[in-house]
């Protein structure tokens, strides 16, 4: 409860369930599923009528709050640019019993965005900055007593390049690249001292090539390579400074016959964890992964 997930939904162009093999080309360690949020701060076609855009305004009683968020996209066939921007301020909310302390929330986010587009694809950067100020309610400190409770300062920046070269290898296909560099910082406040401070700088690339087209079988196989040092100072700081380095190979593929789909995914890792105070470990994760759909009527399906 006390982690705050830098996205928001209203930004979204859409968000995705992934489950079954699928989550094999994102990482092994997502059994259950991933939730894939398509953001569009990079755009990967022409913006339908040259420019697009949303906002919303909200109050609150609740919490004599108000929220407001803006997004706008605009552009032609050879470029396209994205803009975002949401400013949240709740004070603390009511219940039955009173006001619940340290429940107030203080959020200002922005994002800038661009891509060239073209027959051949598309290639783009984004930058991004969540800024987000929130109380603890599980620790409200002694109100009677004027001690304040647990605050959280969170200031993650993003960087991104994604690029796609659209049909390289016959109708259908694609080779799809990104690089993305993260620097994370979150910091715990024990009233008005510091607690913890979390700290992560990470670096992400990607490469995945699609096939199928018209054919049979539709599928994707690519690499995935990261490099993340992660450190925790103060109060919690009962995990040690580590840097991680991985390197990830994956393959999934797609049947559809008429009322049958078949899913079958592979991906092997290489993972080194160096951490300061102890010999760096090394990990080999192998993942399987096969899935089939039967359709019993329009209504009704059956998956394993």
């Amino acid at each position: 409860q006390d982690h705050s997930p830098a996205v928001e939904a209203f930004l979204a162009d859409q968000i995705e369930v992934l489950k079954g093999p699928s989550t094999l080309l994102y990482g092994s360690g997502a059994i259950g599923g991933i939730v894939n949020v398509v953001d569009g701060r990079i755009p990967e076609a022409a913006i339908e009528g040259g420019f697009s855009g949303r906002a919303e305004m909200r109050f609150d009683s609740v919490n004599e709050g108000n929220t407001n968020l803006v997004r706008v996209d605009g552009g032609n066939d050879r470029f396209a640019l994205h803009a975002d921007a949401v400013y949240r301020n709740n004070k603390d909310y009511d219940t039955p019993d009173g006001k619940q302390p340290n429940t107030f929330v203080d959020t200002k986010t922005g994002a800038v965005g661009g891509s060239l587009l073209g027959e051949w694809g598309f290639v783009g950067v984004s930058a991004s900055r969540f800024a987000d100020d929130y109380g603890h309610p599980g620790a409200p400190g002694a109100l009677a007593a004027g001690e304040r409770g647990v605050g959280l300062k969170l200031r993650p920046n993003r960087y991104d390049l994604t690029g796609a070269l659209a049909d390289p290898w016959g109708e259908g296909s694609s080779l799809r690249y990104s690089f993305g560099h993260t620097d994370y910082n979150h910091i715990e406040y024990e009233g008005n001292e510091v607690g913890t401070t979390f700290v992560k700088r990470a670096d992400e690339g990607r490469i995945e090539a699609a096939f199928g087209g018209n054919s049979a079988w539709k599928g994707a196989v690519g690499m995935q390579a990261g490099d993340a040092t992660f450190a925790a100072i103060g109060e919690e700081s009962f995990v040690p400074e580590t840097r991680t380095r991985s390197l990830g190979a994956f393959g999934v593929a797609r049947r559809n016959w008429t009322d049958f789909q078949l899913d079958l995914g592979a991906r092997i890792d290489k993972v080194e964890a160096d951490q300061v105070t102890a010999d760096a470990r090394d990990f080999n994760p192998l993942s399987l992964s096969i899935a089939g759909g039967w359709r019993l009527s329009v209504q009704w399906r059956l998956k394993a």
